[in-house]
C-alpha cells in the first residue's frame, strides 16, 4: 500500500489503483507539496509528511486532555499515547491512518477547547482528516454534524463552518477529479472497488504461502536513486496533461519504464 501511495503522488491514477480508490486525494496532495519542498523520494516524502503529523497529533492531545483532566493528566496521557506500539509503527509510514487521526484530534481539541472561535477552523480540520482518508468519510462527517448540532442556535456560524468545509472540499476535489478523468471515471473505479472489497470480507487467509518469495527490503536511505514499482492493474487511458495535479507533481521529477508484465517502474531521482 505504501508503493501504491507513492505511486499516486508521481501520477494519480485510482483506475490503476495509485493509489487505491477512491484515492485518498488530500494525503496525495499532500505528498506532492512535500516533493516540492526538495525530497524527491514520493515514498519517503510521505513517509516525512505523516512523522510530522504523528508530532502534532501528540501535540493536540496535551491540548485536548487538558481542557478535560488538567495540564499533568494531559501530558502524562500523551506521553503515553507516543509510546503505544501502533502509534510508533505508523507514525513513519506513509499510509493515511496517522495523519488523518491527527487532523481529527486537532478538531476535537479545537471544538472542546476553542469554544464558538474554534468551530470554523475544527470543521476545516476534520473535512481535512476525511479527504486524507476518505475510508473513514462518515464517521468524520457524523462528528461534524453533531458539532453543528451544538452550535445550533448560532445561525451564522453553521453557515461560516458549512462554506469552509465545501471550500475544502472543492479546492481538493476538483484538481483530483480532474487528475483521475472525471467524476465518471473516479465513481466506476471506486464502486468497483468497493464491490470487491465487499465480496472477499471474511474470505482472505492470513497464512504465509509456502514458497512465497520474501518481500522486497525496504529502499535505503543512503541510495542516490530510490524506485517505486507500480503494478499496472488496468490498461492507461487519455488523461488532461494540463492538470494542476500533473505540474504540482513536478513533471519530469521521475523517469517511467515498462518492466515485464506489464509492471511500470519508476525511478526518482532524490
Amino acid at each position: 500500500d505504501e508503493a501504491l501511495m507513492a505511486c499516486g503522488v508521481l501520477d494519480f491514477d485510482p483506475s490503476r489503483h495509485m493509489p487505491l480508490p477512491p484515492g485518498f486525494p488530500l494525503w496525495i496532495a499532500i505528498g506532492k507539496m512535500v516533493r516540492k519542498l526538495g525530497i524527491a523520494d514520493p515514498l519517503l516524502a510521505l513517509q516525512v509528511a505523516s512523522a510530522l503529523l504523528s508530532v502534532v497529533a501528540i501535540w493536540a492531545l496535551v491540548g485536548l486532555w487538558e481542557g478535560v483532566a488538567g495540564r499533568r493528566v494531559a501530558l502524562a496521557g500523551a506521553a503515553l499515547a507516543a509510546f503505544i506500539p501502533g502509534v510508533w509503527f505508523h507514525a513513519g509510514r506513509a499510509f493515511s491512518e496517522t495523519p488523518s487521526a491527527a487532523l481529527a484530534v486537532i478538531a476535537f481539541a479545537l471544538w472542546l477547547r476553542g469554544g464558538r472561535a474554534g468551530f470554523v477552523p475544527g470543521v476545516i480540520a476534520m473535512t481535512c482528516a476525511a479527504l486524507v482518508r476518505p475510508p473513514l468519510a462518515p464517521i468524520f462527517v457524523l462528528t461534524v454534524l453533531l458539532a453543528a448540532w451544538w452550535a445550533r442556535r448560532d445561525g451564522r456560524l453553521v453557515a461560516a463552518g458549512a462554506a469552509a468545509g465545501a471550500a475544502v472540499l472543492a479546492v481538493v476535489m476538483v484538481p483530483a477529479v480532474l487528475a483521475a478523468g472525471g467524476w465518471g471515471m473516479l465513481l466506476d473505479v471506486s464502486e468497483v472497488h468497493a464491490g470487491e472489497i465487499i465480496a472477499t470480507l471474511g474470505t482472505e487467509s492470513w497464512a504465509l504461502e509456502s514458497g512465497r518469495s520474501s518481500p522486497p527490503s525496504a529502499p535505503s536511505r543512503g541510495r542516490s536513486r530510490a524506485s517505486v514499482s507500480c503494478a499496472a492493474s488496468a490498461p492507461p487511458r487519455s488523461r488532461p496533461s494540463s492538470s494542476p495535479w500533473r505540474r504540482l507533481g513536478g513533471g519530469g521529477g521521475g523517469a517511467r519504464s515498462q518492466g515485464a508484465g506489464g509492471r511500470v517502474r519508476w525511478r526518482v531521482p532524490r
